[in-house]
């Protein structure tokens, strides 16, 4: 009988792996990232920066949250509400 023989050394040594990279990478990249953005130099602000008082930052911020949410809403939309009104009307253009 063919099939996987998961008591192998192969297969447990690679899963140990596995489980060991899935668990530790999350943890070690953001610290890395962290390391090279504490290394980098910390350059003065400037009249072509966006400074965080002002509400250009502020509307631009609102808009970039509102349409990432609005985005990640619309597959269950389309799927949900909007699909079922789509095929509704389908229907009675039909008839």
């Amino acid at each position: 009988m063919a099939g996987l023989k998961n008591d192998t050394p192969w297969w447990n040594l690679s899963a140990a792996f596995m489980i060991l990279l899935g668990r530790y990478l999350p943890l070690v990249i953001p610290l890395m990232i962290a390391g090279l953005m504490a290394k980098k130099r910390v350059t003065p602000a400037s009249s072509g920066g966006l400074t965080l008082e002002t509400p250009t930052f502020c509307v631009t911020l609102i808009a970039v949250i509102l349409v990432i949410n609005v985005l990640s809403f619309l597959p269950a939309a389309v799927i949900g509400p909007i699909g079922e009104a789509l095929q509704l009307s389908a229907v009675h253009v039909g008839n």
